[in-house]
């Protein structure tokens, strides 16, 4: 992914941070692109930015029949992915639906995972918290045009503005005297008492980047720990499987940012090799350059393919209560969660909930085992335009349209939560576990990590941006 020119508008219709780094491919087809003709550009589809918030976890029920799952909705502006899954079919996502909002109808695509057909007209009316998918077609006959989404939170994100967590800033730039503290504090309820997060000294600079991984939780998966450095981790890794083949992946390198390279994720997996075998996959998520590589988030995926391999539902939580304590809380009967605040201290109940659904839209990487935002990489192991890229290109609340809607709460938490399929054997009395998903993550590590990142790749694109101009200021023009 390349990129020319780098423009800042912070006052438009949202009155939030919007960057644009302009694809080289632009200066070939219409001249090199100036700052003022991007920033027109810019400030019109800044105008267009007026959608409504559907992001979120929802439920899903049908119409006449008994067929019913959970669905995760993801919003970028006017893009929405749709996720459903359905409860009683071990794996999923079953279904996947890509589309555009406009006003309170979603118009786009979906695809059948299980039926591996698609992609089908889809359109749905949004109404309050739930998603009618009543419009689409249907010619493979999965009822999709009789199911309803509801949102599993009746609370609503806040649509007002809000002034952004941190400003920022060049990373030689001097620490400040005393911890940016956030503009606006964040009311997670009528009834709760607002609270107004601070981030700690050198938060978006490397130094910063190091001091919080430093201090991370005492969360692992498996050895390996939030925040530990990435060989010490790799190492953690064969110490628990030496079967484990590791691999790394980057992006693409960046035209304003030659020579730097990105490397966001280290897989190890194992291919078992009997039958019946258990596979498994651990991803660990990696803060990027310019700051040193540390683990913020663990991805952990499990499959249980025969029965009498299976661990029981009760067993399972409990090993996960022994290592962990006491959930925060749970959804439904397949999921749960703990979350803790930059200090260590674990969020309870009504108010660890209200952090979760809100933040949904925010924690794009790594929530509900997703990496690349449905891309996948290439055979030579790199990412392109992925949530990774977008993160890096537009800053970390790209997946919220570009706003800190509360306070810094999104980055001043860690999270661990665990999804399973489990079923009842004909003929048996236990619940087991078929398959299992499992995500820690420090969210104020990568918050860090990605200001460092996002302010580095502008202020080089920025400064190339200029070296281009002055070059062509030297240019003559034509004869006449």
């Amino acid at each position: 992914m390349k990129a020319t020119l780098s423009v800042s508008l912070t006052r438009g219709v949202r009155r939030a941070a919007v960057f644009l780094l302009v694809p080289a491919w632009l200066t070939s087809v219409s001249g090199p692109v100036t700052a003022e003709s991007a920033l027109d550009k810019l400030k019109a589809a800044a105008e267009k930015l007026q959608w409504r918030d559907v992001g979120g976890e929802y439920t899903w029920t049908a119409r006449g029949i008994s067929g019913s799952g959970t669905a995760t909705v993801k919003q970028s502006g006017s893009n929405v992915r749709i996720l459903l899954t359905w409860t009683p079919v071990p794996g999923g996502p079953h279904y996947e639906i890509k589309g555009k909002l406009k006003g309170d109808t979603i118009d786009g695509q979906w695809y059948s995972h299980y039926a591996k057909k698609g992609w089908y007209r889809f359109s749905a009316k949004v109404s309050g918290d739930s998603i009618d998918l009543a419009n689409s077609d249907d010619p493979i006959r999965s009822n999709m045009n009789r199911v309803v989404l509801r949102k599993r939170s009746s609370q609503t994100a806040s649509t007002s503005p809000a002034a952004p967590a941190t400003t920022a800033k060049p990373a030689n730039a001097p620490s400040a005297a005393t911890p940016p503290t956030v503009a606006r504090a964040a009311s997670l309820s009528q009834a709760a008492k607002p609270v107004t997060y601070t981030m700690p000294e050198d938060f978006g600079i490397p130094k910063g980047t190091a001091k919080i991984a430093a201090a991370s939780p005492n969360i692992d998966v498996v050895g390996v720990r939030l925040g530990m450095n990435v060989q010490s981790a790799v190492g953690a890794l064969k110490s628990y499987r030496s079967d484990f083949k590791v691999t790394s992946y980057s992006l693409g390198e960046y035209e304003a940012l030659p020579g730097v390279t990105m490397t966001p994720v280290i897989t190890a997996s194992n291919t078992p090799a009997k039958p019946g075998q258990q596979p498994e996959t651990i991803n660990l998520l990696v803060t990027y350059a310019p700051n040193d590589a540390f683990v913020w988030g663990i991805m952990r995926n499990l499959s249980f393919g025969r029965e009498d391999q299976r661990p029981t539902v009760e067993n399972t939580l409990a090993g996960l209560r022994k290592k962990y304590g006491s959930e925060s809380f749970t959804y439904l009967h397949n999921k749960i969660v703990w979350i803790y605040d930059s200090e260590g201290k674990q969020v309870m109940g009504k108010r660890a909930k209200e952090i979760y659904d809100r933040c949904t839209n925010v924690w794009i990487v790594g929530s509900y085992g997703s990496l690349p935002g449905g891309n996948q990489p290439t055979t030579s192991g790199r990412y392109s335009n992925s949530y990774f890229d977008q993160q890096l290109v537009k800053g970390y609340f790209y997946g919220a349209g570009g706003r800190d809607n509360f306070g810094g709460m999104c980055q001043a938490h860690s999270v661990i939560d665990v999804y399973y399929l489990h079923a009842t054997p004909s003929g048996s009395a236990a619940d087991l576990v078929m398959t299992m998903s499992m995500q820690a993550t420090n969210r104020q590590l990568e918050a860090s990590s990605v200001l460092a990142a996002h302010t580095l790749l502008l202020k080089e694109a920025t400064k190339l941006a200029e070296q281009r101009k002055q070059e062509a200021a030297k240019r003559g023009g034509p004869k006449f």
